[in-house]
Parts: C-alpha cells; sequence; structure tokens
C-alpha cells in the first residue's frame, strides 16, 4: 500500500507544482505577501491547486497509458509502466479532488471555489476531448494558467475587496504560457520518435505555425506585461480604493525580455522546451534573470514606503 501511495504521488507530478505559484502572482502586485493572514489563505490555495493538478495528471495518465508506452519518457511514469495500479490510481485521483474542494469551500470564498472548478472542468474537458483539437490544445492550458492567477485575486478579494484583477496582467499570464505550451508542442513534433502516435493534435501542427504561435506569444507577452507596468503607474491611482501601485515597476520590462528570448534560445539552438519546469530548474542563466526579476518586483514594492518615510 505504501508502495502505491509512493507511485500515486509520483504519477501527480510534484516538479510541475511550481506553475501554481502563479496563484501568488496578485498578492506580490499588490504589496500582500507581507500580511500573514493573506499568505495562510494563499497557502491553502497553492495547496489546493497542487492537488487539482495532480488530480489532472493522474486522469491524463490513465486515458493515455497505452499512448505514453510509446513515449521515450512517458512510458515510465508510474501507470504506463504497470508499477501503479490504474484502478487504484482512479478512485484516489476522485477522492483527492473531492477532499479539496471541501478544503476551499470551508476556509476560502465561494469564489475561489467556483474558479477551482472551473478549473478542473476545462482540464477534465482538455483530458477527455480538447486536447485532440489543434491550437484549442495550447489554448486551454494557457487559460488555467489565467484561471491560477484569478485564484489569487479573488483570494485577495476576501480581505481586501477594493482589488480587481488587471486586464494587461491575465493577458500577460495567457500568452506568457501559450508560448511555453507552443514550445512543448514544437519539441514534441521535432524530436520525439512516434510523436504524432502519442499525441492526436501534433498531426495538424507544423513547423511553421508552431513558430509563429511563438513569435506572436512572445511579442504579446512583452507588450501585455510592459502595458501592465504603466497601467498600475498612472491607472491604478484613479480608481477609488485602489491600493497604492509599485512605481517604475517599468524598470523590470528589460529582465522580461532577456528571460522570453533566453527561452528562445533554449527551444531553437538547443532544442528544449519541451518541459517547462525542467529548463526552469536546470538552467543556471534562466533562473539567475527570474531571481533578479523578483528581487526587483519586491523591492520596488516593499522599500517604496521606507523611502518616502526618510524623506
Amino acid at each position: 500500500m505504501l508502495i502505491q501511495l509512493k507511485y500515486l504521488i509520483q504519477e501527480m507530478r510534484p516538479k510541475q507544482w511550481t506553475k501554481n505559484l502563479f496563484i501568488f502572482a496578485a498578492a506580490m502586485f499588490t504589496r500582500k505577501l507581507d500580511d500573514i493572514n493573506i499568505l495562510k489563505s494563499l497557502g491553502i490555495g497553492f495547496f489546493v491547486f497542487c492537488m487539482i493538478s495532480g488530480v489532472i495528471y493522474i486522469i491524463n495518465d490513465w486515458m493515455d497509458k497505452e499512448k505514453d508506452k510509446l513515449h521515450p519518457e512517458k512510458r515510465y511514469r508510474p501507470i504506463a509502466s504497470g508499477l501503479l495500479n490504474s484502478h487504484f490510481a482512479l478512485v484516489s485521483s476522485i477522492l483527492i479532488a473531492v477532499f479539496s474542494i471541501c478544503l476551499a469551500w470551508i476556509t476560502l470564498s465561494r469564489l475561489t471555489v467556483y474558479v477551482i472548478f472551473s478549473y478542473l472542468l476545462i482540464n477534465l474537458l482538455y483530458s477527455f476531448w480538447l486536447k485532440h483539437i489543434v491550437i484549442v490544445d495550447i489554448n486551454n492550458i494557457a487559460i488555467g494558467f489565467v484561471l491560477r492567477v484569478l485564484g489569487g485575486v479573488v483570494i485577495l478579494k476576501k480581505f481586501t475587496p477594493a482589488i480587481e484583477a488587471s486586464p494587461w496582467l491575465l493577458l500577460c499570464t495567457y500568452f506568457l504560457a501559450l508560448f511555453l505550451a507552443a514550445a512543448k508542442r514544437r519539441h514534441e513534433l521535432l524530436y520525439i520518435d512516434s510523436g504524432v502516435n502519442h499525441r492526436k493534435s501534433l498531426k495538424d501542427y507544423s513547423e511553421e505555425l508552431i513558430d509563429s504561435i511563438l513569435s506572436v506569444a512572445a511579442s504579446a507577452s512583452i507588450i501585455c506585461y510592459s502595458l501592465y507596468t504603466v497601467f498600475i503607474e498612472f491607472a491604478f491611482p484613479k480608481l477609488k480604493s485602489s491600493p497604492e501601485p509599485i512605481h517604475n515597476l517599468y524598470f523590470t520590462v528589460p529582465l522580461v525580455v532577456v528571460a522570453i528570448l533566453r527561452y528562445k534560445f533554449l527551444i531553437f539552438n538547443r532544442q528544449e522546451g519541451g518541459s517547462p519546469e525542467k529548463v526552469l530548474l536546470t538552467d543556471r542563466p534562466l533562473q539567475l534573470v527570474i531571481f533578479i526579476w523578483v528581487l526587483m518586483v519586491v523591492g520596488l514594492a516593499y522599500m517604496q514606503p521606507y523611502v518616502q518615510e526618510m524623506e
């Protein structure tokens, strides 16, 4: 039983749970990371999103266990390799989903539960149907990231009702996730044997199509982030009861440009991009740029009040 639990956790892919850190985005940009009550609620939200995403991974791998056997890496996953009993995995995923939704219902706002349920629903649709439709499949992945950010926003609204989701931040999240999803499809199409047999939608993709999607998504991500940094500087102060904006955030735009260009370099020059979480955990230059970006954002957010007091 303990061995099965071990493989169940592996099947939930803890390394990919870093994607759920997007739930903290709104708190970082609104200076709420120093509020212990908000952090507790965001921590619960992060845990619930991790559990729900783990459930989706289990169901998706349960659906694709035969196809995954054709994949050079996915064939070693517990369900595809036979190490994890597929019936045990399916029943466990249902129980985990019910527990997670109940936890969110008890501890978080009802609106947060609706966002989490929407995330579960669109991913179930993805597992059973949408992943087979060209373009729609990567758009579905991108929407999942947007819902993560929205989850963080609705958690904040419980404590600060005036906080609203910035459309520029949501669009930036969407295009960035679209960029990462397209990079993964490119890697599967070009560098994995029997890729089309493994993923049905790949037969409708071409290298030219995916490269154009990458260019559009990368450019749109940079533009939307740039507009967001300007919007919070000049538009937020005009909104009634809005939180004090982070000033000079546009100084972080070059770092975002460098990070995206570095990722494109890894995609085209080193044939990486098939596993975004692996790239983020192994590429030192990209890690350094992201680390500096986080330091700058946090510094601009939390040092500004002290500078104003000194003045």
